[in-house]
């Protein structure tokens, strides 16, 4: 599956940090594209959220009220808006 880098941006905005901005730069942008294109493609939630567990600890996840699984889930349901996945 190819994504673009432009549609890994729309994707991550729209599921995880909509004030992401392109000033974080390409290699910023780069290993989110790897983590996006990894939750997309993943055969389960499950092994989708394992992709993004490193993002935060559990007591991050917990502090911010969020969670890798839901997480990949809005990553997974933005691709499909797009009709990517």
């Amino acid at each position: 599956m190819e994504i673009t880098l432009e549609q890994v941006k729309e994707i991550y905005r729209d599921a995880i940090g909509p004030k992401a901005c392109d000033g974080e730069g390409l290699d910023w942008w780069a290993s989110v594209a790897v983590d996006v294109l990894a939750v997309v493609g993943a055969p389960s939630i499950w092994s989708a959220a394992d992709r993004l567990a490193w993002w935060h600890s559990e007591w991050e996840w917990e502090k911010i009220g969020d969670s890798a699984s839901e997480a990949a889930k809005r990553i997974r349901h933005s691709a499909q808006r797009l009709r990517l996945q």
